[in-house]
């Protein structure tokens, strides 16, 4: 059995995926680096980032490793909601509205965890 080529929205995620974890690690990495040379680096909390002017969050490695779990965190839902459109494009009503399920499940997990 000969396996068949990748369809194109499926190297389309694919690729969501890859830049998504990319972006994560060099997120990730810059804090990293952050916190080796810079003196004094402190634990700061995630809800303490909000607080911060944009001149100290480029110099605070947490805002740069939270950035970076943010973007990984984004990744499966910026799948799912590209599941949607090549399910609707394809018009496979089925599988489209339990994508739009899933993704409103995972809108009101999250705005459920911020309440």
């Amino acid at each position: 059995m000969i396996p068949s080529e990748p369809s194109k929205a499926d190297r389309f995620i694919a690729r969501t995926f890859r830049i998504g974890i990319a972006i994560c690690s060099i997120f990730m990495l810059a804090g990293f680096l952050i916190s080796l040379f810079r003196k004094g680096a402190d634990d700061v909390s995630p809800a303490a980032l909000w607080r911060m002017s944009g001149a100290q969050l480029v110099a605070e490695p947490a805002a740069w490793i939270t950035l970076g779990i943010l973007v990984l965190m984004a990744t499966p839902i910026a799948r799912v909601a590209i599941t949607i459109a090549v399910f609707s494009r394809e018009r496979d009503i089925r599988y489209t509205f339990i994508a739009v399920f899933v993704l409103l499940m995972i809108g009101v997990s999250i705005v459920s965890t911020l309440l």
